[in-house]
């Protein structure tokens, strides 16, 4: 028994130390590769295969830089991987190893026994394959492995970078930013005179209505407000979309139709910020409109004479409040689709 439990230690010494060396040795090779992006030949995916398990993501881009093959979009993408894996690095998110990037061009023939081998027929391809914790060498190769996968549409290059950082962002933990061009003349005066709008409606409002709304407002309601508006503001999000300034929304990829919730615990759009305070500051109103309904009395001087006509408001704020919750759960369930405690599912 002594002697089985030694040689078990031993082998896991042995499997340890083979991962350690094998983890130095990609991570030397993605040190001395061009934009840190590892270049495969021959078809030959060794130099990921040996680690197993693999404790980081993987992304792969299968592409073809051989004019015969006439992809436009292969084009338009490269540069954007070569970007994003030079930020990746160049910023130590090295130091975590979360992420490596891996190409597969088709523009090298001998690559395309790995395009037969997934049966292939069309390019590009980016897959994001998640971390293997399982060591099963039955099922060694990379290219067996679950994996999302981006469907890249054909727009322009700010357009693509949007949608790669959105894929990346929902299933990592750190977000990949990248410094995108800078605006034109054009839309830079755009962007002013709507600015300019806007505040200057802001002002006029607060100038001709704002003295008597607040002379007829005690200060405590207006702190009030004001504290619940925060909190909304607070928790719906709104420091993330600012730090990560992600897009207010987007488009799905398959039907080209708008996209207001992103999949995915560690990313949102812009729009799910008004979308969630909303749903809370209704489910506020709605409640503390159930308080009130619960204790009005009806008499002479009530603005309501019927007993049926409150429990009937009563029962109508129930079920509002019921569909908005079921709402709120129907967003987790969206975003994290192991969520176990959804009421109904609206969307």
């Amino acid at each position: 028994m002594k002697l089985i439990s030694i040689v078990i230690l031993l082998l896991a010494n042995l499997v340890s130390y083979t991962l350690a060396d094998n983890l130095c040795e990609l991570e030397e090779l993605i040190t001395n590769s061009k934009n840190h992006v590892i270049q495969i030949h021959n078809g030959d995916l060794s130099i990921i295969n040996s680690i197993n398990p693999r404790p980081f993501y993987t992304l792969l881009y299968l592409t073809s830089s051989n004019p015969k093959h006439e992809c436009q979009l292969c084009a338009v993408l490269s540069p954007i991987i070569n970007k994003i894996s030079n930020i990746w690095y160049n910023e130590n998110y090295i130091l975590y190893k979360d992420l490596i990037f891996i190409v597969i061009n088709l523009k090298d023939f001998s690559n395309s026994k790995i395009f037969g081998e997934l049966k292939l027929t069309t390019i590009p391809h980016i897959w994001l394959i998640p971390p293997k914790f399982n060591a099963n060498p039955e099922s060694n190769s990379i290219l067996n492995d679950p994996h999302y996968e981006l469907n890249p549409p054909p727009l322009s290059e700010d357009q693509q970078i949007n949608a790669l950082n959105e894929f990346l962002n929902e299933h990592l933990s750190k977000n990949v930013i990248i410094q995108q061009q800078q605006q034109t003349n054009d839309q830079q005066l755009s962007r002013f005179f709507k600015t300019f709008l806007v505040t200057f409606s802001v002002i006029i409002l607060i100038k001709k209505k704002g003295p008597s709304f607040i002379t007829s407002t005690q200060k405590k309601t207006i702190v009030s407000i004001i504290s619940i508006l925060l909190i909304i503001l607070f928790i719906s999000g709104y420091q993330f979309t600012i730090q990560n300034k992600v897009p207010l929304l987007t488009k799905n990829n398959n039907d080209n139709s708008l996209v207001y919730i992103s999949g995915g615990t560690h990313y949102q759009y812009g729009i799910e910020i008004f979308i969630i305070g909303a749903n809370y500051l209704g489910l506020l109103l709605f409640f503390i409109s159930l308080i009130k309904l619960g204790e009005y009395q009806i008499n002479e001087n009530s603005k309501f004479q019927n007993e049926k006509l409150r429990i009937w408001l009563i029962i109508l704020n129930s079920m509002v409040i019921y569909i908005l919750f079921s709402c709120l759960t129907s967003i987790v369930l969206r975003k994290d689709g192991g969520y176990p405690y959804p009421l109904t599912i609206l969307f």
